[in-house]
């Protein structure tokens, strides 16, 4: 029985110790002697007489007469320090039972069970994890069922405890595997130097789908950190960059705002941090600059102004009464010329009225702060420039 033989190994490491520390401090030590078959007073007195000091224990042993010796630890022969213990198995001579079969009851009910026939019960210390019993079931008992014992044997009773299967995290970034193995009621901890968020979970121990107790620490190990080659991203429309890097393990992040630029449509990358060809570890962000969509294409307005048109091709920025008052000078130009003529042909305007000069060849004739007012805008026709 498991009780017996546990009770033979503490006693053989308690004769080991006793003479490991006697044979140091100089104590003689003798030969225990073979006593196997021998009535338990003979035995003792024997042992007895040579110092040494004596443990019995009872068990039932089929077709062994009751009242002997049948068992001893340690064996004859065996050099042990003075003063040292040997176990005696004793072939019990009282009534026998047969262990009954406890497995799969939860544990109170199988200790009042076994103690109602005579039994001592022991639980064991450590929980097994499993799924196939339910928590505080009788997993295993020893001795096993329908085994011979003496009545005050002792039952030692293994439990389940609340068991869970170790998630399968690969891949998955640091946080978000925390994340899982928390809502499976598991604690995480990570290798040593492997805390970099950006690298993804590479295997776990204990490993994944086993089964283990709730609370378990589960040590997640990072893949090796790798370095990648940034694309040159420059000319591809934002979709395209960003699949692109997601391709080589990179992010995108976008630059805000949008930045005007001549030869780009919007949308397009007109510049990336880092640049292209410099190697990054896998997972780290590329910064990208978009093109600014301009519907009326580089000559369009900054807010608050319109193009002047006060000729075809006029994309000068005005305000709206400018473009308006062009639109009405436009349509008043031929009653405002001289009928007859003058000295700058047939388009010398009626006096009080001069050429506009919105450009050289404009003769549209307007009152002179008209003029002037043209010149102005002209001068700051850049300035008023998405695209200076």
């Amino acid at each position: 029985m498991k009780t017996f033989a546990l009770q033979r190994h503490f006693a053989h490491i308690i004769v080991l110790l006793v003479g490991l520390a006697l044979t140091a401090c100089g104590q003689k030590e003798v030969a225990v002697p073979g006593v196997v078959g021998k009535t338990p007073v003979v035995a003792r007195s024997e042992l007895e007489g040579l110092g040494l000091r004596v443990i019995e224990s009872p068990r039932v042993a089929v077709g062994q007469a009751p009242g002997l010796v049948i068992d001893q630890d340690p064996k004859a022969g065996t050099k042990v320090a003075a003063e040292g213990t040997v176990t005696l198995i004793v072939a019990a001579g009282e009534r026998s039972l047969n262990v009954p079969s406890v497995v799969r009851l939860p544990f109170e009910r199988a200790r009042a069970q076994l103690e109602a026939l005579g039994l001592l019960v022991k639980r064991k210390e450590e929980r097994r994890a499993t799924l196939e019993f339910r928590p505080d079931e009788v997993v295993s008992q020893n001795p096993a069922p329908a085994s011979a014992v003496a009545a005050g044997s002792v039952i030692e009773l293994e439990i389940a405890g609340p068991s869970v299967a170790v998630p399968d995290v690969k891949g998955k970034g640091l946080q978000e595997a925390t994340e899982v193995m928390a809502a499976a009621k598991l604690l995480v901890a990570v290798g040593e130097n492997q805390d970099d968020p950006r690298r993804p979970v590479a295997s776990t121990t204990p490993a994944a789908k086993e089964v283990v107790l709730e609370g378990t620490r589960v040590i997640l190990q990072l893949q090796a950190e790798q370095l990648v080659p940034v694309p040159n991203l420059v000319g591809l429309m934002f979709e395209a960059a960003k699949a692109d890097l997601e391709s080589k393990r990179l992010r995108a992040v976008k630059k805000d705002p949008p930045r005007a630029v001549r030869d780009f449509k919007g949308g397009q990358v007109i510049s990336q941090n880092p640049p292209a060809n410099i190697t990054v570890p896998a997972g780290a962000a590329v910064e990208v600059e978009i093109a600014l969509d301009l519907p009326y294409g580089p000559d369009q307005c900054l807010q608050g102004f319109v193009w002047r048109e006060a000729f075809p091709g006029d994309h000068v920025c005005v305000t709206g009464q400018t473009r308006s008052e062009a639109a009405a000078d436009n349509s008043q130009a031929a009653a405002r010329r001289s009928p007859t003529g003058g000295p700058y042909g047939p388009d010398t305007c009626l006096q009080g009225y001069v050429w506009r000069d919105a450009n050289p060849t404009d003769h549209v004739c307007v009152t002179p702060d008209i003029r002037a007012q043209a010149a102005y805008d002209n001068s700051q026709a850049q300035l008023r420039r998405v695209l200076p």
